[in-house]
């Protein structure tokens, strides 16, 4: 889903599984581009499983937000619509203010939790981890692998190179 040429071509199939009868299947709306918001309205018919995502590729600001703060206001507006329309959204990011947002946006509308879930790369923050399942929430660990996971795991560290500490210290062990 990642990088605008796949958006359109990954919403299709989507939609062509789903009118196959394949209801276990989802996708990732990524909050950075514009175009996010109308793509959930399309599939509101489906009640979508949805993995929310802040999203990094370098893309034209005629398609992209590329100021954080505009980027942080759009998952917020997506995490709402989400929420609203009965969707199962996987809150992914590790960006404390969207976190402390979800967190509170759940305890606010009184969520079930069998209603969301939250998602983080492994390795990655894991002292928030603990906090949100010690919280009762329900939480995903991402692990990249394929013949891609070294240029995923390369934008991620450019994206947030505090990334990297965490690595490092999930790799040797260091608290």
């Amino acid at each position: 889903m990642e990088n605008s040429p796949y958006t359109t071509k990954t919403l299709n199939l989507y939609r062509e599984l789903r009118e196959k009868g394949f209801d276990n299947v989802g996708f990732v709306i990524q909050a950075y581009m514009r175009r996010s918001l109308d793509d959930l309205k399309e599939l509101a018919p489906y009640k979508p499983n949805v993995r929310l995502c802040k999203g990094i590729y370098v893309e034209a600001e005629s398609i992209a937000y590329r100021d954080k703060e505009e980027v942080r206001s759009n998952y917020k507006r997506l995490l709402e619509f989400v929420f609203e329309n009965g969707y199962y959204p996987g809150i992914a990011t590790h960006d404390e203010p969207l976190i402390q947002f979800a967190e509170d946006y759940i305890k606010r509308n009184q969520i079930d939790k069998s209603k969301y879930e939250f998602q983080m790369l492994l390795g990655v923050r894991e002292n928030r981890r603990d906090e949100l399942l010690r919280a009762g929430h329900n939480l995903r660990i991402y692990v990249p692998f394929g013949e891609d996971w070294y240029g995923y795991s390369t934008r991620r560290l450019k994206e947030n190179p505090e990334v990297a500490g965490h690595i490092f210290k999930a790799i040797f062990g260091i608290s």
